[in-house]
């Protein structure tokens, strides 16, 4: 539910407008965070699927990153978070991140409750 959620506030992105005036194309990736990679900033996403695949979507400085509501950074996304990212495709066949929602990550498991003792 908090995937629906996040990505239906995702939806009203408008896409950037690229050289000559014409619309990007933009499209969304919903998934799981799988990890951060500095070095090249980028966020790798396992988007669900027979077979799972991972997405890598570049990240520059005009990326903003929520989660709940409140503004977060790049290292504040942890594997295993559940994120809905606005994508641009640049050329080369790249995705650039411009929006990425973090939720929290998988659903817990909730421990069994005891037993009320009976008399």
């Amino acid at each position: 539910m908090i995937v629906v959620a996040l990505g239906l506030a995702v939806l009203s992105f408008r896409a950037p407008l690229a050289e000559g005036g014409v619309k990007a194309r933009s499209h969304l990736v919903v998934g799981e965070a799988v990890r951060v990679d500095f070095g090249r900033r980028a966020l790798v996403v396992r988007i669900a699927g027979q077979p799972p695949r991972e997405m890598e979507l570049a990240v520059d400085d005009a990326t903003r990153f929520t989660s709940a509501g409140r503004a977060i950074r790049l290292d504040d996304v942890r594997p295993g978070d559940r994120v809905v990212v606005s994508c641009a495709d640049g050329e080369g066949g790249r995705h650039f991140a411009r929006l990425v929602r973090a939720g929290g990550g998988r659903a817990a498991v909730p421990s069994p409750s005891p037993s009320p003792a009976r008399p």
